[in-house]
C-alpha cells in the first residue's frame, strides 16, 4: 500500500519523502458508509503546489477551512 500512496503523490507532481499508514476511518452518510484508509505522505513542496485549485494550509489554520467532515477528522488526528 505504501507504494500506492507514493504513486498517488507522484501523479500529483510531488516526490514522496516518507510515507506511513494512518488508522482507518469509517464515515456514515445517509445511505452508505465510507471506509477510508488514509496515508500521511511527507513531500517536498514544489512550485506546482501553487497551481489554481491547490491550497496549502498549516494544520493550525484548518479551523476556518471548508473541509468535508471525514477529511477534517483525518487532519485533526495528524496534528
Amino acid at each position: 500500500m505504501a507504494e500506492d500512496a507514493r504513486a498517488a503523490a507522484g501523479r500529483l507532481g510531488f516526490q514522496a519523502l516518507g510515507c506511513e499508514g494512518l488508522p482507518a476511518l469509517r464515515h456514515a452518510f445517509t445511505h452508505f458508509r465510507l471506509d477510508i484508509l488514509p496515508w500521511r505522505i511527507e513531500v517536498q513542496r514544489p512550485a506546482a503546489a501553487e497551481e489554481p485549485g491547490r491550497l496549502w494550509l498549516p494544520l493550525h489554520d484548518l479551523d476556518g477551512a471548508a473541509l468535508p467532515t471525514p477529511v477534517r477528522r483525518i487532519l485533526e488526528g495528524v496534528g
